[in-house]
């Protein structure tokens, strides 16, 4: 989980400030306006006479599997918003801290309680009633979407729909649509526990 979280942390919130390493510090503009490729794989649209990332682009190819199962997040690279999230919380892509609080959820198991009780300025944040990840296996991070086969979408690694309201994150293994996912998913206890049986 913690690997997870650290790839979309070494972009910064204006790319010419990102971790050397990445190689993309010669670009402006916001990391989150590119589309994903693949789970550890973007692609921006660059204006080549001022090197500044547009910010929608009429290249953008987004997978239709992770169009059509509604998916907002695709693990590592939390900071590129999907469908809902990316167009009604713009600001998810200008600034960290919205991401920074939006994958607290995946990560605090068990804190159910804690975010219903603070359900309202989460709604009133996101804009969103829900925020829908996908969180691959590292094997399938370099893989373009349009690459997967069934079998891969079916054992890609982990779903989970973060329901705002009720706090309840439920977690289903393989790709599933967001409408499935409170049928299919299960809070984090019954999730585990089916997997000890």
């Amino acid at each position: 989980m913690l690997t997870l979280y650290l790839l979309p942390e070494a972009f910064a919130d204006d790319l010419s400030r990102s971790f050397p390493a990445l190689g993309v510090c010669g670009l402006k503009g916001q990391a989150g306006n590119g589309w994903l490729v693949a789970p550890g794989w973007i692609e921006w649209d660059v204006d080549p006479a001022t090197t500044e990332v547009r910010r929608e682009s009429p290249k953008q190819q987004w997978s239709r599997p992770l169009i059509d199962k509604s998916y907002d997040l695709v693990f590592p690279l939390t900071h590129v918003p999907l469908g809902r999230l990316r167009r009604d919380c713009p600001e998810w892509r200008s600034d960290r801290s919205y991401r920074a609080l939006g994958v607290l959820a995946y990560f605090l198991l068990g804190s159910e309680e804690w975010f219903k009780k603070q359900n309202q300025e989460f709604l009133d944040l996101f804009k969103v009633s829900h925020i829908h990840a996908l969180m691959p296996n590292p094997e399938l991070w370099l893989k373009p979407f349009d690459d997967w086969t069934e079998i891969d979408w079916n054992t890609c690694g982990l779903s989970a729909l973060w329901d705002i309201e009720s706090g309840v994150v439920y977690w289903a293994e393989g790709a599933h649509k967001a409408d499935d996912m409170k049928r299919i998913g299960k809070p984090i206890k019954q999730f585990i526990g089916s997997k000890k049986k």
